[in-house]
């Protein structure tokens, strides 16, 4: 499997095509199990799990038909090894709490796209203002509720940095200008890996 990864700033786990077409095999393995039903534990045989899959790493898996968002979830927390973060992200993404009574059918497999998203640690910042749009991801907690992007969200629908601080806040329960005053924010980075276009 050919792979590319997509970088959203300088950060990046130093993974080469082999590793990262190991998490792809991961994330799209467990797809399939828990489309089948989760009836025996996941088989972590014939991974290939190198020092640098082994490393603790926050991750999130994309499911996507078409375009269309079938599932995305992961965590912010690099307190798993990054393998195994894939796995738990792909499980949760592949019954994602948006899409409950529409789960990811066992059919639809072969039309299903997969993307993982390796995040760099959180960096608080002082200010809103050292948010950048497209290169940083953004987490935001105020009163108690909390909510994240993706660096890549923000330009996928063609938000400026205030867009998307109000749209956060939205997602987190909040007001939308809530973020300016009294809230935490911090920022990461993240490479994406997807499988790369058959060449034709």
């Amino acid at each position: 499997m050919r792979t590319i990864e997509k970088r959203s700033g300088s950060w990046s786990p130093g993974l080469d095509d082999t590793e990262r077409a190991t998490l792809l095999a991961v994330a799209c393995d467990t797809l399939r199990w828990s489309a089948q039903g989760r009836r025996t534990p996941f088989d972590w045989a014939g991974y290939a799990l190198t020092d640098r899959l082994t490393t603790p790493c926050a991750t999130f898996v994309t499911y996507r038909n078409g375009g269309r968002l079938r599932g995305c979830m992961g965590t912010l927390e690099a307190d798993e090894p990054m393998a195994e973060s894939v796995h738990r992200s792909a499980a949760n993404a592949a019954c994602d709490s948006r899409f409950r009574f529409e789960p990811i059918l066992e059919r639809e497999l072969p039309a299903i796209r997969t993307s993982v998203s390796l995040l760099s640690r959180r960096e608080a910042i002082a200010s809103p203002k050292a948010f950048r749009p497209g290169e940083h991801g953004i987490w935001l907690s105020k009163h108690g509720r909390g909510a994240v992007y993706l660096p890549e969200v923000a330009p996928e629908q063609g938000w400026h940095a205030e867009q998307t601080l109000s749209s956060l806040c939205e997602k987190a329960g909040l007001g939308p200008d809530e973020w300016r005053e009294g809230a935490s924010l911090a920022i990461f980075y993240s490479v994406v890996v997807s499988e790369a276009e058959p060449e034709v």
